[in-house]
């Protein structure tokens, strides 16, 4: 039946006219240009790793690590990759070794802060040598004495004009001394609850510092604000969808901050679990009155709790609390 017909299947025909309505097109690609060099370095295991600073002029860095109070002091390459590795007991295991940046009254010697025995040290990092161990230079006190609650925790430290500036935590104060004469040259300052830090703005020489006693944070804004010398906050939320909910936890100005305007912003799991831990690099106009620009450094460990962010010429680096690592990123711009 139904001799010399041919049936022709229309389902190949059918499929390309289907197909030929999808079209392909180049996407926008955020990675374009130089290539990116990110490493991430593995350090003695600890259950908190937290503050950075690179000595100034040297290839090496100095981080904190704060459940066992130690101290690493972390020699790197110009790539980021850390080579060589040493770690000393600061203190006691219970000290609680914090806060760490580096002195502009004393060149080459960094201030660090003793949570838990309530004290301030200048240290000599002995940056000449890995091996060998920091020097004491200074023992600061905090002091009590008159205080209607005695103050208890410095967290962060910081360096302006000779006078040391202290978020001192647990017990909610702020406190100045002029390292120079601390008996006698100091201020304490009553403030709300978990002072995380006490930072300058350079235009008009006042202070601000941030609390840390919000617990009702349940997602990322993306935000991030900027004050100017007439202390009005202008608020920038990033725009590209990653970021507009990145769960903003630390930041720093590049080093080349007033003509590139620079911004380096940490996105952390510590405010929120399932958030992306990245380094985020802003760039604003000459103004900062607009983001320009927006390019985003996923970590390689996600849920390691980025902690800081510490910016030189050539690397940024990242610590990330809950993994023992710092991650460098070489800027693409540089040239090896």
């Amino acid at each position: 039946m139904f001799k010399g017909v041919r049936y022709l299947s229309l389902l190949p025909l059918l499929l390309q006219v289907a197909l030929a309505a999808v079209s392909i097109t180049p996407a926008p690609n955020a990675l374009s240009g130089p290539n990116r060099h990110l490493v991430e370095n593995e350090l003695p295991q600890a259950q908190e790793t937290h503050e950075v600073a690179v000595l100034p002029d040297t290839n090496i860095m100095c981080i904190s690590q704060m459940k066992n109070s130690v101290l690493l002091k972390a020699q790197f390459d110009i790539n980021g990759t850390v080579q060589h590795v040493s770690a000393f007991q600061i203190g006691q295991p219970s000290s609680a070794l914090h806060g760490v940046t580096n002195s502009k009254l004393y060149p080459g010697k960094l201030w660090v802060t003793l949570q838990q025995d309530n004290k301030l040290l200048l240290l000599d990092p002995v940056a000449s040598s890995l091996e060998s161990a920091p020097v004491i230079v200074k023992e600061l006190d905090i002091p009590s004495a008159g205080q209607p609650d005695v103050p208890q925790g410095p967290h962060y430290i910081s360096e302006y004009d000779g006078n040391l500036w202290v978020a001192i935590q647990d017990s909610a104060h702020v406190y100045r001394v002029n390292p120079e004469d601390p008996a006698n040259d100091w201020a304490l300052f009553k403030v709300n609850p978990r002072p995380v830090f006490v930072a300058q703005n350079p235009a008009n020489s006042n202070f601000y510092s941030g609390l840390d006693n919000d617990n009702s944070v349940t997602h990322g804004t993306g935000t991030v604000g900027f004050i100017s010398g007439s202390d009005e906050f202008t608020y920038h939320r990033l725009q590209n969808p990653v970021g507009s909910s990145a769960s903003l936890l630390h930041l720093a100005f590049d080093t080349d901050y007033e003509t590139n305007h620079v911004l380096w912003l940490l996105s952390s799991s510590i405010i929120k679990s399932d958030a992306l831990d990245m380094l985020i690099k802003v760039t604003f106009n000459a103004e900062w009155s607009a983001i320009v620009s927006e390019e985003y450094v996923t970590l390689p460990t996600q849920i390691s709790k980025a902690h800081r962010v510490f910016v030189t010429p050539e690397i940024v680096f990242v610590t990330e609390l809950a993994s023992s690592r710092v991650v460098g990123y070489l800027k693409p711009e540089v040239e090896l």
